[in-house]
């Protein structure tokens, strides 16, 4: 055996022999090439190549050191790797997927939400009622209180593209988007204390989604003003303080009943997550007592979990009205309207504010026909503002809508945004949610331009989608689910 190693080829033998070891890959590595100082003599290795694969250094260079002896001389260019190297290159785990959270909307979930008018005493609440609801409901009088329950009513949504897919489709039945709205009774200084109707009023304010504030900028001698003199700014500050006084003392309840919970001790799981808790009703209650609104917060999904059911009337979001006379309304002119705008950017930045007058509203709303008062707004110059009242609502609560149509019904339908397909599909029908298969849709933007359906599934516009599908705002869409189980 020690002989048959002394033989100058003895190396190369050995590194042929155990390359038989190494992988297929590895083997393809391997590349020999012998020269001589005089002659070049060519060793043929082929013959061998499947079984010389890589060898570790010290053989190759063992194997060069005895043929140089015999004037052979083994070049190797090799790059080689162990197979422990490859194994744990194999077992890498790819880097984890950033998980981006999702951002939880403060209040109630769902699409059936409900929108209040909310404001002083003698502003124009229970007039704004009755003329965005066209109906007789609420009482508008010319003293405080007058409205004590408050009352509801659905309000039809203005829609140019539900207008458009009833005029073309002609169907037996057509069923447009409402809104819910309620004419709460008005607030004055110290409701959150109790004065006038103040907890009554509050707790109607609490079982509402968003809030639509009237604000008096309008002078009339005839009609009193509960503070004695009308100024909007002082009004905005006395119904912001109120809501946020109240919330206080929401905060503080919710939060004496969380340290009861979390004064027994230990180190168990729930005590851990009431504690947290805890903390964050702590930081809520700091953000109001700072003299700022929850809904302005920026707040992790954890602490909207913990606001949410607390139901704050901060933390909902709110529609300014200002309410001016049928002259200013027209001349798109008011001395009280610069203010305002500034007291809503310092004190409540992002919160839309529409002007509006009430009393042009509810003059409109006398006319026998709906073209006729459509003449008294082109006579008169100025268009009614409660179509852009109702779709800034639903665009406040993030609401959208998706269509259903065809000869029997075309029917707009209310989602929240955001809402995938089988949620959508339960709107329609909550078996339909659970067993949802697919959903055909195309948008109403496609089908005006392309004219009718048989365009739009030959342009390739109709896409067949599944059950990570966003629904868009102006989606058409046909349902396919399973039978539901009995």
């Amino acid at each position: 055996m020690c002989i048959a190693l002394l033989h100058p080829l003895a190396p190369l033998t050995i590194l042929l022999f155990s390359c038989r070891f190494f992988s297929a890959s590895q083997k393809r590595r391997l590349r020999l090439a012998t020269a001589n100082s005089a002659t070049t003599t060519s060793l043929s290795v082929s013959p061998f190549l499947p079984f010389a694969s890589f060898a570790p250094p010290f053989l190759l260079r063992a194997a060069r050191s005895a043929a140089s002896g015999q004037a052979l001389a083994l070049r190797c260019i090799l790059s080689y790797t162990p197979r422990r190297q490859y194994a744990k290159s194999r077992n890498k785990m790819p880097p984890k997927k950033q998980v981006v959270e999702e951002k939880i909307p403060l209040g109630r979930p769902g699409n059936n939400l409900k929108s209040g008018i909310v404001g002083l005493a003698n502003v124009g609440k229970s007039t704004l009622f009755q003329a965005i609801t066209k109906c007789s409901l609420g009482n508008p009088a010319n003293f405080p209180y007058a409205t004590i329950d408050p009352e509801e009513a659905r309000v039809i949504v203005p829609d140019d593209r539900f207008d458009w897919l009833v005029e073309k489709y002609k169907p037996k039945s057509v069923v447009p988007a409402n809104l819910t709205v309620y004419d709460i009774a008005g607030l004055t200084r110290g409701s959150s204390t109790g004065a006038g109707l103040g907890n009554a009023f509050l707790s109607h304010i609490r079982a509402v989604d968003a809030i639509f504030q009237v604000v008096r900028c309008f002078d009339d001698a005839e009609i009193i003003h509960v503070e004695g003199d009308v100024n909007p700014t002082r009004d905005l500050d006395i119904i912001s303080e109120e809501l946020r006084l109240k919330d206080i003392e929401f905060v503080e309840k919710a939060l004496e009943n969380q340290k009861k919970k979390t004064r027994m001790g230990g180190q168990s799981l729930e005590l851990k997550k009431a504690k947290q808790e805890q903390d964050m009703i702590e930081k809520v209650l700091a953000w109001l007592q700072d003299g700022k609104d929850v809904r302005k917060g920026n707040w992790t999904p954890k602490e909207v979990e913990v606001i949410n059911p607390l139901f704050l009337l901060t933390a909902k979001p709110v529609v300014y009205l200002v309410n001016l006379s049928e002259k200013d309304f027209v001349r798109k002119k008011n001395k009280y309207l610069p203010k305002v705008a500034e007291w809503i950017k310092e004190n409540a930045a992002g919160d839309p504010i529409i002007p509006i007058s009430v009393s042009y509203e509810e003059r409109l709303t006398r006319f026998e026909s709906e073209e006729a008062a459509k003449e008294e707004q082109k006579n008169v110059g100025a268009e009614s503002a409660l179509p852009k009242i109702v779709t800034q609502m639903r665009k406040t609560l993030q609401l959208g809508s998706f269509f259903t149509t065809g000869a029997d019904e075309v029917r707009q339908w209310t989602i929240r945004v955001g809402t995938k397909a089988p949620q959508a599909a339960g709107v329609i029908h909550t078996d339909f949610e659970k067993t949802f298969i697919q959903a055909i849709v195309f948008n109403f933007n496609m089908l005006k331009e392309l004219g009718d359906e048989a365009e739009v599934k030959a342009k390739g516009k109709m896409m067949t989608k599944g059950k990570e599908y966003v629904v868009e705002d102006g989606d058409i869409l046909l349902i396919k689910a399973g039978a539901a189980k009995g």
